[in-house]
Parts: C-alpha cells; sequence; structure tokens
C-alpha cells in the first residue's frame, strides 16, 4: 500500500484499450508480405541498438522461406466497430497519494510501471 493514509487499501493503475469487432479471414502472400514489413517498420527500430543491424524486412528472407511459412499460418484482419479507452491513475485520489504511488512506480524495476508513474505525475 502506497497510499499516504495506510488505513486506506492500495489499488490497481492501469490504461487500456478495449476494440471490439469482426474478424475475418485474409488470404494470399502479398497481405502476409505487407503486414510483415509494416510490423517490421513499427517494432525493429526499438530494439536497433541491441541488434546492430537495419530493420528486417521480407526482402532479407532467403528464397522460398516465406512461401513455407504462409500455408500454415491463419492471416485475419479485424474490422473495428467499437473502441474504448480506459484510464484509472488515481485520479479521484488526494495529490499526495498520487505522488506516493507514482514515487512507488517510478523505482520499480519494469518499464510498464515506470510508464504508469509518469502518467499519472501528468495528472498532478
Amino acid at each position: 500500500n502506497w497510499r499516504v493514509d495506510k488505513t486506506r487499501g492500495g489499488t490497481y493503475d492501469y490504461q487500456e484499450v478495449i476494440v471490439r469487432g469482426t474478424a475475418r479471414v485474409v488470404e494470399g502472400i502479398e497481405h502476409f508480405k505487407a503486414m510483415i514489413d509494416d510490423l517490421s517498420r513499427l517494432i525493429e527500430p526499438q530494439y536497433a541498438e541491441v541488434g546492430g543491424g537495419p530493420v528486417w524486412q521480407i526482402s532479407d528472407a532467403t528464397p522460398g522461406y516465406i512461401e513455407r511459412l504462409v500455408p500454415h499460418i491463419t492471416q485475419f484482419v479485424i474490422d473495428i466497430e467499437h473502441c474504448e479507452m480506459i484510464s484509472k491513475l488515481h485520479q479521484q485520489f488526494p495529490e499526495e497519494d498520487r505522488r506516493s504511488v507514482a514515487e512507488h512506480l517510478m523505482k520499480c524495476n519494469r518499464d510498464e510501471s515506470r510508464a504508469i508513474a509518469k502518467k499519472i505525475r501528468q495528472t498532478l
């Protein structure tokens, strides 16, 4: 319990996105290649400093590699019909509690915990 008033119970802070929609299967190697290249451009740069190489893309694969994978992968897209964002960051709690919780979360080893701490601090 990181609240100032220790007689009050602790609680969790989080942010989430709830997406509802209709999933549909997509066939074809071209869609797969585009999806992998899009994901690589989005995710791989975050780890570039560790890998020491350029962002991987489909064209880096050996001939036939992608063609062998595609029959074993079910590709799908979701047509989003509803998107809901929830943010619970101690908003209704006294400022002292929010500061205390943020300070404790900043000491955690998890990046996710420190990210929530930063979000709480933005509300102060």
